[in-house]
């Protein structure tokens, strides 16, 4: 069954938590995954594509 919509605006579990590392990174405090702040111009008409 599908919860999704019941309680818009709010978040069952963990609310979200991020920190900028201040390297061009960002830290999601909850999940401990790290991604890069400014990945550049996104062309999606390229060849390759980040899945």
């Amino acid at each position: 069954m599908c919860q999704y919509g019941k309680k818009r605006g709010s978040i069952n579990g963990n609310q979200p938590s991020y920190t900028d590392n201040g390297d061009g990174t960002i830290t999601d405090n909850v999940t401990g995954l790290m991604w890069m702040k400014d990945m550049g111009k996104n062309d999606m008409g390229g060849s390759s594509c980040l899945c």
